[in-house]
């Protein structure tokens, strides 16, 4: 699917990114309290599936909510699980997905030199994790609250979530045309657009419409 300097490009770009800002992974078997103030943030996870459908791991990130955001006090752990057309080979290209969201955080609250370099980081984050994907079919499936004692998504049907997890399966969709792509540009913006309107919805929990 990808070319070789295209290849080259992401990996680069997202080598220097966590040079500069420094990644860790982001997958757990159940989130530690991130050292956040109580109602401060939200934790987002997506479920790793087998073959028969069951999750046998869970890859999660907690997203510090802006000080004029409504607090989520005794929130929940979000979930977002994927549907592919076959079993990732990498599932956990969902790492560099999550970190992408969180460098777009930063790059919110960030004076604009810094934002743009934060920017460029979650850009590259977001290609790797398509790249990861490989051209392997993705949108949402199921999206709900975790169940962390069962092992399971219990379904949620509330609009912002699902507007989320929606919008995230368009972003890498679009990324994915990025990296076939001879101009890439255009994919990439359009990508973009998408991840940033999933993160708004995440910390707003509101769903955005364009």
């Amino acid at each position: 699917m990808h070319t070789s300097t295209t290849r080259r490009l992401v990996r680069t770009a997202l080598a220097l990114a966590l040079l500069v800002l420094g990644a860790g992974t982001a997958t757990v078997a159940a989130p530690a309290t991130p050292a956040l103030a109580s109602g401060s943030y939200i934790m987002l996870c997506f479920p790793v599936y087998n073959a028969n459908g069951q999750i046998i791991d869970w890859v999660c990130h907690p997203y510090e909510l802006p000080r004029e955001a409504e607090p989520c006090v005794n929130c929940p752990d979000f979930a977002l699980g994927m549907d592919h057309l076959v079993l990732p080979a990498d599932p956990y290209y969902f790492e560099d997905l999550l970190r992408g969201l969180d460098l777009l955080g930063q790059a919110a609250v960030a004076d604009p030199r810094q934002a743009a370099s934060l920017r460029a980081a979650a850009e590259a984050a977001f290609l790797a994790a398509a790249e990861r994907l490989g051209d392997n079919q993705v949108r949402l499936g199921e999206a709900g609250i975790v169940d962390w004692e069962l092992n399971i998504v219990r379904p949620d049907p509330d609009p912002w979530l699902w507007a989320a997890g929606t919008d995230v399966g368009n972003g890498l969709t679009l990324m994915q045309q990025a990296l076939a792509n001879p101009e890439p540009s255009p994919w990439i913006q359009a990508g973009m657009a998408e991840f940033e309107e999933a993160y708004q919805e995440i910390i707003q929990r509101q769903p955005i419409g364009r």
